[in-house]
């Protein structure tokens, strides 16, 4: 904040940013405005200045206060200005103000700054004061030009002065068009019943004639995936046991455990032969049988016989399983002697296998 020395009192005095200029070039101007400002403190302490609570004008003008240092009155709420009177003080200070209006000082001497700049005797200096919209506006490097004022001719012609280059070409819009996916890749989404259900209609309702030529290149079914989850159901019954074994490992508390699992593996497996005899393919039924048999060979066998049931109904199921898909299969006798090697095996594991290899033994022998 700035301060103005009057010799009666200081006072803030804040002018408009204008041009800076040195402090030497403001010494007159301040000199005329230090008389100008006494000259009306002392009228203003005559007869122009009183309150109506507190003090009369004759109390005012006999006031110690006038003998000793003038100091610029404090007026209260209910001062009042009589009219036909001089300027109060208050007015005339706004006066020196406006009079400063468009002068600026240097800041106050700092240690980056000699003290020449600042005379001693005469310390004054101003703080900028807000900005009116008037004199922003005439500050700006860059004037926006109102609408209202703008015209083509200002622009001239358009079409001979590309001033901001060519114009880019509009890009024209694409029209999307849904490409429907490849048919292997959406047939790998539907279900087992759904597949069934679409190849039957596009068959047997549009197209009857290539009935036959389907028979003809249908594969053989892979039956690996059957196989591999009979496995990870056979690692989970082993993977069930407890850790801490207080008796034998194939006790009663074992088969506790392990119990639920056993229900789960044949429940799984009597539920794909059962599906592979539904499609009537005999030789996949079998294919299946054997397979089958081997994982059923792993599970564990406990103490109590009671508590081996699972594992032996898994064994006659499949075994039952069999004999139909011999019974009813139509196969080249190259076919059932690959076969037969892998039912000698089966028979070692178990013996419920043992009237299956006799079919087999007849089946063979019967064809030429």
């Amino acid at each position: 904040m700035a301060t103005i020395a009057l010799g009666v009192g200081t006072r803030t005095v804040s002018p408009v940013v204008g041009n800076r200029q040195p402090l030497g070039e403001l010494e007159a101007p301040v000199s005329e405005m230090r008389h100008h400002s006494l000259q009306n403190i002392d009228n203003s302490w005559g007869d122009g200045w009183y309150d109506g609570d507190t003090e009369s004008e004759t109390e005012i003008e006999a006031s110690p206060r006038m003998t000793s240092s003038p100091r610029l009155p404090v007026p209260v709420s209910r001062s009042v200005w009589a009219p036909g009177r001089p300027m109060p003080v208050m007015h005339t200070v706004r006066h020196i103000t406006t009079k400063l209006h468009n002068t600026a000082v240097t800041s106050p001497p700092s240690k980056h700054r000699s003290n020449e700049e600042s005379p001693p005797e005469f310390h004054m200096f101003f703080q900028t004061p807000d900005r009116n919209q008037e004199e922003t506006l005439s500050r700006k490097r860059l004037q926006m030009t109102p609408l209202d004022a703008m015209s083509p001719e200002m622009f001239g012609d358009q079409e001979n002065n590309n001033r901001l280059g060519p114009q880019p070409p509009k890009r024209t819009r694409v029209q999307r068009v849904p490409q429907p996916a490849h048919l292997s890749a959406r047939l790998t989404a539907l279900s087992k019943a759904q597949l069934v259900e679409l190849l039957s209609k596009v068959v047997y309702e549009r197209h009857p004639q290539l009935e036959q030529e389907v028979h003809t290149m249908f594969p053989e079914p892979d039956l690996s995936a059957h196989e591999d989850h009979l496995s990870a159901l056979v690692r989970a019954v082993y993977k069930s046991f407890p850790r801490s074994r207080l008796g034998t490992a194939r006790d009663v508390h074992i088969y506790r455990k392990v119990s639920r699992h056993l229900d789960h593996f044949r429940r799984e497996c009597l539920h794909q032969g059962k599906a592979l005899q539904f499609s009537q393919e005999w030789g996949a039924c079998l294919d299946y049988t054997l397979r089958a048999w081997r994982c059923v060979s792993d599970l564990p066998t406990f103490d109590c016989p009671s508590h081996n049931a699972a594992k032996e109904q898994c064994y006659s199921g499949l075994a039952k399983q069999c004999k139909k898909a011999l019974g009813q299969s139509f196969l080249e006798k190259e076919r059932y002697n690959q076969f037969r090697p892998r039912f000698v095996k089966a028979c070692q594991l178990n013996q419920q296998m043992e009237p299956c290899l006799r079919l087999l033994d007849d089946i063979i022998r019967d064809l030429p």
